[in-house]
């Protein structure tokens, strides 16, 4: 890099300067020199390669409401494809839509499958799941359920956010959602299916299929995880809902080999502790107020140094799913990063009492090392609804919380008969 004194202000010093050497016999010299850049290129992406390895999300929503609100419920079809040339296959996924048929009284849908698709079975995680042979390859149309008791407008972002969190990208504002949400048709004229194409890596621990690219118009860049995105969603429904994964994560390690989030990452801390109108409680010593959701009747937060975990209680609908004890150790032992095999998974549920109700209670520590975590659970039936008691965090503080976390249980007093 060349450099030399040039410019206006100089001249007025050279003219002062050139006849004074004049007389000196010498010339006046331009000095220059060369340094080394202070920043190299950067190097140039293969863009049909990075087309090639990203993950595309077709998913859509469809509201069933009902007289009574605690019974309304939302059907997720979700579908993940990988590389480019999609066309055809976001074309199928729009027909198969079109002959979706809601049956009402919390029974699954009824449709029709493009020519190649065949269905599955029912399993303890999905209502159905509809492989998709494409380009050599078996895709999996996951659909699922799940409680409509929240706002649609914040039902709807909690779990684009979820989705946006497995393809490791920043949650989306409530502007860029309203931008990028379209809304297809559907068997029944009056009811549409809300519906988003997302871009981005799928996570290794999401336990989808892989899946593809061309942005869709507006879609924000692709960018960086955000954790709260996927802890806040993920954590918050139990098996056989559409916010917990479609199948079992399947795990070598923890999934979280990294530094636990802030506490109170996934939103604000409550300033006062929780006073559910469902029962009452006695909060051990060292817990503190938690971060409060739509979904949660309680929250509480207890660290000891960097040491944290997060409780939360909330209810669901009881459906044969959630009911399932073998389901929700299944789901929870992979979130520490545990494979358990069936008869691990069906004597990981121990007999508790809650309020003089029976359920079962869980613990669940995964392999030790960095970032290792650790779940405590409970829950049981009561009327028509699975209550879930559960504790997540860092491992050994989670085990030195197990005596804690019991005495919080015993101190539980349901209102009214439950009825």
């Amino acid at each position: 890099m060349r450099h030399a004194c040039s410019g206006w202000l100089a001249l007025p010093l050279l003219a002062a300067i050139v006849p004074a050497l004049a007389g000196c016999g010498e010339e006046p010299k331009v000095a220059t020199y060369e340094t080394p850049a202070t920043e190299k290129f950067r190097t140039v992406f293969d863009v049909e390669e990075v087309r090639a390895s990203t993950d595309h999300m077709l998913a859509a929503i469809i509201a069933e409401k009902a007289t009574d609100p605690q019974k309304s419920q939302a059907w997720f079809f979700k579908l993940v494809a990988r590389g480019e040339g999609l066309d055809p296959l976001r074309k199928s996924f729009d027909e198969f839509l079109a002959t979706v048929k809601l049956s009402g009284d919390g029974k699954p849908p009824t449709w029709a499958l493009p020519e190649g698709w065949t269905e599955k079975p029912a399993s303890a995680m999905r209502a159905a799941t509809i492989e998709i042979p494409f380009e050599g390859k078996t895709l999996e149309l996951a659909v699922s359920s799940l409680p409509l008791t929240a706002d649609w407008e914040e039902f709807r972002k909690i779990n684009i956010d979820r989705w946006v969190g497995q393809l490791q990208q920043s949650r989306l504002s409530a502007d860029e959602i309203a931008k990028l949400v379209k809304e297809k048709p559907t068997a029944d004229d009056a009811v549409k299916a809300t519906f988003i194409e997302l871009i981005g890596v799928m996570q290794p621990m999401s336990g989808a299929m892989p899946g593809a690219t061309g942005m869709p118009a507006g879609h924000p860049p692709v960018a960086g995880a955000d954790a709260a995105a996927t802890e806040t969603a993920d954590a918050e429904a139990p098996a056989g809902t559409a916010a917990a994964p479609s199948t079992p994560p399947v795990a070598t390690q923890p999934p979280m080999q990294r530094p636990m989030p802030p506490m109170g990452s996934g939103g604000t801390p409550a300033t006062e502790m929780p006073r559910p109108t469902e029962f009452t409680y006695a909060a051990p010593e060292g817990w503190k107020p938690g971060v409060m959701s739509s979904m949660r009747k309680a929250a509480f937060l207890v660290a000891d140094g960097d040491r944290q975990a997060e409780i939360t209680v909330m209810p669901f609908p009881n459906v044969q799913m959630m009911a399932d004890p073998k389901a929700q150790a299944q789901r929870w032992s992979g979130e520490v990063g545990l494979q358990l095999s069936e008869q691990e998974l069906e004597q990981a549920a121990k007999p508790t009492m809650i309020d003089g109700i029976e359920g079962h209670s869980f613990v669940l520590l995964g392999p030790e090392g960095e970032g290792a975590l650790g779940t405590i659970a409970a829950m049981a039936k009561r009327g028509e609804q699975i209550w879930f008691f559960k504790m997540k965090g860092d491992r050994k503080l989670v085990e030195a919380q197990q005596e804690p976390f019991n005495k919080f249980i015993e101190s539980i007093k349901f209102a009214g008969d439950g009825k």
